[in-house]
């Protein structure tokens, strides 16, 4: 397996690199696909019903990317929910607390929730088929992106943000 680094994707690869380290250390040397495998058939009823409603949300999910790591991040977390007593006893407490407050929680998320073909990740992955369509059909040359794809770098994305919070600084008399 040979790892390919696109000046888009550094941060992600970070991030990769980051949770199998994370992984190895605080599981005894496991792999993420063993971690997967021990999550998918545990016996806790509670930890196998979010893995499965993950797994049925993720394939709506257009980037294979976002949904590994999603994958990792949630086996990993439930895994040591699922291992650890400790863990395991405040996780439910927790998590029974937040289903306790919905009518109050409810208004909150509905604030922020973005239909799943209006997600970032999704348009990105579309803007990059974009792409690729219209370098196949000679419109646009290799090594270029389509400008709804140039829209959705990370670079790009930066320098939007910087902008913005320039201006919500400028507006309110700090710079």
């Amino acid at each position: 397996m040979s790892l390919e680094i696109k000046p888009a994707d550094r941060e992600k690869w970070y991030i990769r690199i980051a949770m199998n380290w994370f992984i190895k250390k605080y599981s005894d040397g496991k792999n993420s696909k063993i971690i997967h495998e021990e999550i998918a058939d545990c016996g806790n009823p509670i930890i196998r019903f979010m893995i499965k409603q993950r797994n049925k949300l993720t394939d709506k999910i257009l980037e294979r990317y976002q949904v590994e790591m999603i994958e990792k991040f949630s086996d990993f977390g439930l895994w040591i929910m699922y291992k650890d007593t400790a863990y395991r006893q405040v996780f439910i407490w927790f998590l029974k607390q937040i289903l306790d407050n919905k009518k109050t929680l409810m208004p909150l998320v509905n604030k922020y929730y973005v239909d799943i073909d209006d997600m970032y990740v999704n348009l990105w992955s579309k803007s990059k088929k974009k792409t690729k369509e219209m370098q196949e059909s000679g419109e646009l040359p290799q090594g270029f992106l389509s400008e709804a794809e140039h829209y959705f770098v990370p670079s790009t994305q930066a320098k939007k943000q910087v902008a913005e919070l320039e201006y919500e600084r400028k507006k309110k008399g700090l710079s």
